[in-house]
């Protein structure tokens, strides 16, 4: 579960964001870990930041595979 103190979610959502923009290795390893579901739920929260965020790491996963793409928990 991702910290639910706002601010800490945001540098938490951005280490993440990072991290899956390395290779199809690291995207893998962290998607292994179920983000993906912490990630949807936090497409809901109410600050406009952190969704933006969540986008962002999303949309780095896009540019991995298409089993990355395509992915499911």
């Amino acid at each position: 579960m991702i910290n639910p103190n706002t601010t800490i979610q945001t540098p938490i959502i951005k280490v993440i964001g990072n991290l899956v923009t390395g290779n199809n290795e690291q995207t893998q390893k962290i998607l292994s870990t179920g983000i993906l579901h912490h990630l949807k739920n936090l497409l809901k929260n109410n600050n406009k930041n952190i969704r933006k965020e969540v986008c962002w790491t999303i949309s780095n996963i896009t540019a991995g595979s298409n089993e990355q793409i395509s992915y499911r928990t």
